[in-house]
């Protein structure tokens, strides 16, 4: 297995905050354009480069933006109704607006965080899981299990399920503890947990050993097994209503829940990458898309596993990681520096828009009629630009900081769109918070 994809496969919000204001000041490349039809906008599928968004970027003011840097370096975070950070010395918990709230000392190392109903969980370097209140940062319980180093499998609202990590990915145990005591529940072997999930009844998980596992919640035994790809890494396991879609290097697999029964496959021209639910509220809610590492993207109905729609490169196939953010009516699909919204129905494009030639682009984010897109600039600068989701228009950038790689977004929270750089929490006002935009 590839050194990258394995170390991928291993990992299952700051306070200073002022009021929202516009600047006078405009990017460098925020000359006006006019709006092309969308027969005229070029894509990458084998035309011309689109050209740049219409409109122009107003900066916010930067001091509207907060940001949370601890002494020492991030270990973990988790996203809750507010963020908690975890560095080797301390855990804290910061509320979207960036104010502190608490902030408790950390014995030990923390490898990983996830938050459900009114406590956060952690694991340690050596084997430990703790239970802190989300309220108080006061520990609720701490279990040491004889064993080696421990990641957060899924966490649900009775149970948490850790499991073994190590640099080979062998046969380990995988454990069930109960959520408000902490006391051990089952454990059972399997092949080295890499993706999960926890529905209908069963703990998904995926291995390079075992495959497809389903263990029952309640006992830990093992009620079906399947290895449809025996040397293939899994790049996604997500569950849509009573199917469970995973993918495994260029194909994706249905499978019925709860009983295992393989439903579907799907070929995809190229191997995964990133894989999509449709939104909540959505009007055909059984939908995924796909995106694939040359630029094709897919819509897949899941009870069926019928491709739907497929849009993608019919010239030099586009390289580099995609991006893909899914609205209620449009899906925002990033192939190198070009931007495209197509219909979430029925695939029609509606816009195509190339971004900033001088940034390297990270995973856009969608919410309401907005589309938010990280970058860092050659200079290192990290921004957000940010453009309307109907037509692609650019309406307003944040600069936030320094970084050599694109901040990775981690929700929308209280009017913020939140973000973590390698060292930095940061907090970037929404269109609901009343930032002015053009």
């Amino acid at each position: 297995m590839d050194r990258r994809r394995y170390l991928l496969s291993t990992v299952a919000l700051l306070p200073v905050v002022a009021g929202c204001t516009m600047g006078n000041d405009t990017t460098e490349d925020s000359e006006s354009t006019p709006t092309p039809s969308p027969e005229d906008v070029p894509t990458a599928d084998g035309r011309p480069t689109p050209e740049p968004p219409p409109g122009k970027f107003e900066s916010i003011d930067e001091e509207a933006v907060w940001a949370f840097e601890p002494s020492t370096e991030i270990q973990s975070y988790a996203l809750g109704e507010d963020i908690y950070v975890e560095t080797a010395r301390s855990l804290a918990r910061v509320s979207p607006t960036g104010a502190l709230e608490w902030t408790v000392d950390s014995p030990s190392e923390t490898y990983n965080l996830s938050v459900n109903g009114g406590s956060i969980y952690s694991t340690a370097f050596g084997g430990s899981v703790t239970a802190r209140d989300t309220t108080s940062g006061e520990r609720q319980w701490n279990q040491k299990l004889d064993t080696g180093q421990l990641v957060l499998t899924e966490v649900t609202e009775g149970t948490v399920f850790a499991h073994v990590t190590n640099d080979d990915p062998g046969v380990f145990p995988l454990f069930a503890l109960d959520a408000d005591t902490g006391a051990e529940r089952w454990r059972t072997e399997t092949g080295m947990v890499m993706r999960s999930a926890v529905s209908h009844g069963r703990c998904l998980t995926w291995s390079t050993v075992d495959g497809l596992s389903a263990f029952g919640v309640d006992t830990g035994e093992r009620q079906w097994r399947d290895d449809p790809i025996s040397s293939g890494y899994a790049r996604s396991l997500l569950t849509v209503g009573d199917v469970l879609c995973v993918s495994i290097e260029g194909t994706v697999f249905g499978y019925a829940l709860p009983g295992g029964t393989k439903r579907w496959e799907l070929s995809v021209p190229d191997n995964v990458e990133i894989v999509r639910k449709a939104p909540s509220g959505f009007s055909y809610p059984n939908r995924i898309y796909v995106a694939d590492d040359s630029g094709n993207l897919l819509a897949v109905e899941t009870t069926s596993g019928v491709e739907l729609w497929l849009t993608g490169p019919k010239g030099k196939p586009a390289s580099g990681y995609p991006g893909l953010a899914i609205g209620p009516k449009s899906v925002v699909h990033r192939t190198e520096n070009v931007l495209t919204a197509y219909d979430s129905v029925d695939g029609d494009r509606r816009w195509a828009h190339s971004t900033d030639i001088h940034a390297e682009p990270g995973q856009p984010v969608v919410a309401t009629d907005t589309i938010y897109h990280p970058v860092v600039r050659d200079d290192g600068t990290l921004a957000v630009n940010v453009f309307d989701l109907e037509t692609g228009r650019r309406r307003w950038l944040a600069r936030i900081g320094s970084g050599e790689y694109p901040p990775r977004p981690i929700g929308v929270r209280g009017g913020h769109l939140l973000l973590k750089s390698a060292d930095t929490i940061y907090g970037v006002p929404t269109d609901g918070d009343g930032a002015a935009t053009q």
